[in-house]
């Protein structure tokens, strides 16, 4: 006993629960510091804390006197226990504890309580030479779970299922927590299996004495048994799945392709107090697994399938050697080993096309009670995949890059075009690459490097969220880019050039690093959460630098210019970014060390040592100047080439010839306008300098760049309608250019390549539009001339009762008319024996079925892509009319059974032929459907675009709803891209 007097008060706590206190000596002196291990019941715990405050208030309200050895014991019990019953998170206040220490205290505490710091108090930091113990945290884990805490976390804060799978031996970070330095905590007492892997091993195993008082845990209000509930169920979830999938992807920049590979590795589980790679009996006995007597059979076998919207799209070959084989050991505690102790191995032979699904197949040989035995296989595991992963670079590697989160590595976000970056990263660089397999190649990805974070918008026009980010758990360090003057590699470093002084070679080496403009430069935020979008500046961090050796403290001594190491510890988390350092002190807050005179045309700099540059852009249409300036930063030894932009606003337009090298054509100024033709306008790009830095766009001739103008079905249009031009941005939402004017035919001073058509000749050359005689067309052909740079106005000549009237009406066979306009490669909207084809209806019966007929029932290519064409232009789809049309108008052309068979065969192979299959998975649909596509009548609730086609098909009068047209709901067919597996769920309601 000490010898400082007690009060009464002191020594009723000393008296209080004294089994407790012994039993927790004893604990102690063995290594086993656990105070859940007392299983102390609420009203111990009312008792406890009841003597405590007594004791306290006895001493007018000051509690150090508890600080000695006499009432150590007692204090940690009852801090662990009250952080069990009534901690909520390190958010809440803990002002309903009768007693709260500090860090100098608690290291005491430890002390006096003989409790053996150097293996019961975690650090947090990852710092070898930095120390950043959790004194507290590691206290509180010695009561096991605060149960409130654990009650009131969301789905975005999930703790519980990564406990148990680190309780299973998986190796988790728990960097995304709102409370790292708990986590921390929560790891390391798992992982060294002290208190908390003590604690959910009785929870867990059925066989032992749960960590809890027996009258507790029947006891509502303790919210115990909502905590085992909660942790039960965790475990479930943490064992599910025994296989690890992450997806290896090799990034090739300079070809624009990736391959990718799926490793997959077996989770272990426990055997005999170790973890060991196996498969035990109780799992297979799961429902998800399905075997009934495991002890009968002799091998397991598991292999890769992959699907795309329920069907399959690469299935296993019965040659296939599997990825995994387990032998049945006999033993029901050893379960199935692993043949040739292989648990972890890498697919490779990963389907290029599109697919949502991989499954994990199990397949077995099952003993049949007449002595023979049957083959069985079940799906035990489902990996989803999206249309988008974020990846990270591979240490050691050039170009491999893998899902498993590493936060100290380059990252990037690959998506498909289904996908776009949300407004405020609409301007970040992205590349296109395209997966490969062997031979085959898939369609292009976009692939984006992260900087600092990227949202992505979905097909539905909602952002991805969390965002994609690079950081570390809840905190990031970046360096602050200038995305509107730098052009960066990969969105993130500069080209850094220097002499290895560790060898006698003088030439240059290259790497690529970020760049740190001034210590102004660095930002570390925190985000609140792993869900949250935008984080908060973090001002209370170390921050260090790399001298020879040894990390010393900027404050005290700043680096000079040149490639360091930083050092950046906030709250116990380590960075340690490599950079190259330009100092510079900002005189006003929104100085930059680098900006863009345009008024002068110069690229100006706040950094000593670093000249301006004058820039000289000269505007030559054989010429193409780079888009940037190089900024030299350094010396002859050691140096950075900083890209900046050009200081010039204005526009560049290029064209393709026909062996698809561009050519510049010609230059605009800010408030000018550029003109192309919609007829070709897929042959042109623009290269637009601005205030934004310099973006390149190539124009794509899509469906939704012809449904943007009217619809040409009516013979007395006016041909003005053909003067028609639109915005690009009123479009397409590619190109959001509101400067680029589309238009369907200008007049032009000079045409060429004129062509006069009295429709019931060929076509013939002409000068000008004066040697038409009689009615008829004057029009611009491309049959020798596909790349004009403009396209001219036609010149329509009609009689004086109009075109078509009573007393001159021109009769034209319209096959002969289309094969012509295919033919001089022009739009098919100008020739009005076209225009009233379709405005009858008759493009079946007068077009489609006479050019089916005249190729024997086989089309080719180029038919096939004039058809086509011919919709597009006129604002319909040839599938989506309705099929009593095709049935009737195939029906007045021939009588004949067979041969009416024969040309509907060749109505569904031209439908299958569609430009607007999005992928492999969609065609596969699409051959489906049109099994079914004559006779079917009936389908179930499916996707709104997808039922309004049917709806077309069949005829019905209410098919488009709420589009004004067809011309509008073809915007949206076309685009999306689930619509064939959608309508092939149409069927015959007859069909056996």
């Amino acid at each position: 006993m000490a010898t400082t007097p007690y009060t009464e008060e002191d020594k009723k706590l000393l008296a209080c629960l004294p089994k407790c206190q012994e039993q927790f000596r004893k604990q102690i002196d063995v290594g086993r510091p656990y105070v859940w291990e007392l299983r102390l019941s609420l009203e111990q715990f009312y008792i406890l804390e009841t003597a405590i405050a007594d004791s306290i208030s006895s001493h007018s309200n000051d509690y150090h006197h508890l600080l000695s050895e006499d009432f150590a014991v007692i204090l940690v019990m009852y801090l662990a226990e009250w952080y069990k019953r009534f901690y909520k998170g390190a958010d809440t206040m803990d002002d309903n504890k009768v007693i709260t220490l500090t860090t100098d205290e608690l290291k005491k505490l430890y002390q006096l309580a003989k409790i053996d710091a150097n293996t019961f108090v975690y650090n947090a930091s990852t710092n070898p030479d930095k120390t950043s113990y959790r004194w507290l945290e590691s206290l509180q884990v010695l009561g096991g779970l605060a149960v409130q805490a654990e009650l009131k976390r969301d789905k975005n804060d999930a703790l519980l299922p990564q406990l148990c799978k680190i309780f299973h031996g998986e190796e988790i970070e728990l960097d995304d927590l709102k409370d790292r330095n708990r986590a921390v905590a929560f790891q390391e007492s798992i992982a060294r299996k002290h208190s908390l892997y003590e604690y959910l091993d009785c929870i867990l195993s059925k066989e032992k004495e749960a960590p809890f008082a027996k009258e507790d845990m029947n006891r509502e209000e303790t919210c115990i048994p909502q905590l085992l509930h909660k942790i039960l169920e965790a475990d479930e979830v943490a064992k599910k799945n025994k296989f690890d999938f992450e997806w290896v992807i090799a990034y090739t920049a300079s070809r624009n392709q990736m391959v990718r590979h799926l490793r997959v590795k077996l989770k272990p589980e426990e055997i005999g107090g170790g973890k060991k790679q196996y498969i035990g009996y109780d799992r297979l006995l799961k429902p998800e697994w399905g075997i009934e007597h495991p002890e009968e059979v002799g091998r397991i076998r598991f292999y890769l399938r992959f699907k795309d919207n329920g069907r399959y799209v690469q299935k296993i070959d019965k040659t296939e050697e599997p990825l995994f084989k387990y032998d049945n050991t006999g033993s029901e505690k050893t379960g199935f080993l692993s043949v040739n102790k292989i648990d972890e191995n890498t697919y490779t032979d990963i389907p290029v096309c599109h697919f949502d699904k991989v499954e994990m197949v199990m397949k077995y040989d099952e003993n049949q009670t007449d002595g023979t035995s049957i083959s069985v296989t079940k799906v035990v595991q489902e990996l989803h995949v999206a249309d988008y992963m974020q990846v990270y670079a591979l240490p050691k590697t050039s170009n491999r890059f893998s899902t498993r989160k590493n936060a100290q590595a380059a990252t990037a976000v690959i998506f498909s075009s289904a996908y776009h970056l949300a407004e405020p990263y609409r301007e970040l660089p992205v590349v296109y690459a395209h997966y490969r397999n062997g031979e085959e190649c898939g369609t292009d990805y976009c692939w984006c490097p992260i900087n600092d974070k990227v949202i992505l918008v979905g097909p539905d026009g909602k952002e991805i969220l969390p965002p994609f980010f690079n950081r570390n758990g809840l905190y990031q360090v970046v360096t602050k880019k200038y995305l509107k003057t730098i052009k960066y590699k990969d969105n993130v470093f500069v080209l850094y050039k220097y002499i290895d002084t560790d060898y006698d070679d003088e030439e240059m080496q290259e790497d690529n690093l970020p760049v740190l403009f001034g210590r102004s430069g660095l930002e570390v935020r925190h985000y609140a959460t792993g869900a949250s979008k935008e984080g908060e500046p973090v001002t209370d961090y170390d921050l260090e630098w790399l001298k020879g050796s040894r990390y010393v403290d900027w404050n005290e001594e700043e680096p000079g210019q040149g490639a360091i190491r930083l050092r950046v510890t906030v709250k116990g988390i380590v960075f340690k970014p490599h950079v190259y350092y330009v100092p510079f002190t900002p005189v006003s807050a929104g100085q930059q060390p680098i900006w863009r005179d345009f008024e002068h045309m110069r690229i100006c700099t706040a950094l000593e040592g670093v000249d301006d540059i004058q820039d000289n852009f000269e505007k030559l249409l054989g010429v193409r100047e780079p888009d940037t300036k190089q900024l030299k930063i350094g010396n002859d030894q050691a140096q950075i080439l900083v890209d900046v932009y050009r200081p010039i606003i204005m526009r560049e337009l290029s064209q393709k010839d026909s062996k698809g090298k561009s050519h510049i054509v010609s230059y605009a100024g800010k408030e000018e306008d550029i003109h192309i033709p919609l007829i070709n306008c897929n042959q042109f790009s623009i290269r637009d300098f601005s205030e934004n830095g310099v973006k390149e766009y190539q124009i794509k001739k899509n469906c939704r760049m012809f449904y943007g103008f009217p619809t040409f079905n009516d013979p007395n249009l006016s041909v003005d309608n053909y003067k028609l031009e639109m915005p690009a941005d009123e479009l397409t939402e590619e190109f959001p250019l509101d400067y680029l004017k589309v238009y369907i035919s200008k007049a032009l001073d000079a045409p060429t390549d004129l062509y006069a058509w009295n429709y019931k000749t060929d076509p013939v050359a002409v000068a000008n539009s004066n040697e038409l005689s009689g009615d008829g067309i004057v029009f611009q052909s491309m049959k020798f001339n596909s790349f004009p740079r403009h396209y001219a106005l036609p010149y329509i000549k009609k009689v004086k009762s109009g075109w078509g009237g009573k007393k001159s009406q021109i009769v034209v066979d319209a096959l002969y008319c289309f094969e012509i306009v295919a033919e001089h490669k022009t739009y098919f909207f100008l020739f009005n024996p076209l225009i009233k084809v379709v405005k009858a209806g008759r493009q079946i019966g007068d077009i489609f079925l006479p050019l089916v007929k005249k190729r024997g029932y086989q089309l080719t290519d180029t038919d096939i892509e004039n058809l086509y064409q011919f919709a597009v232009e006129f604002h319909f789809d040839w599938m989506l009319l309705p099929r009593e049309a095709w049935n009737s108008q195939i029906e007045d052309l021939s009588e004949d059974a067979d041969e009416v068979c024969k040309i509907k065969e060749a109505v569904t192979a031209f439908f299958l032929k569609t430009p607007k299959c999005s992928d492999e998975r969609e065609e596969s649909c699409l051959k489906e459907f049109l099994k079914r596509y004559w006779s079917f009548d009936v389908w179930p609730k499916i996707e709104e675009v997808a039922d309004k086609a049917l709806k077309l098909i069949q005829d019905n009068p209410d098919a488009l709803g709420k589009y004004e047209n067809l011309k509008e709901f073809l915007k949206d067919f076309d685009e999306c891209r689930y619509k064939f597996s959608e309508m092939s769920h149409a069927i015959v309601s007859n069909e056996n």
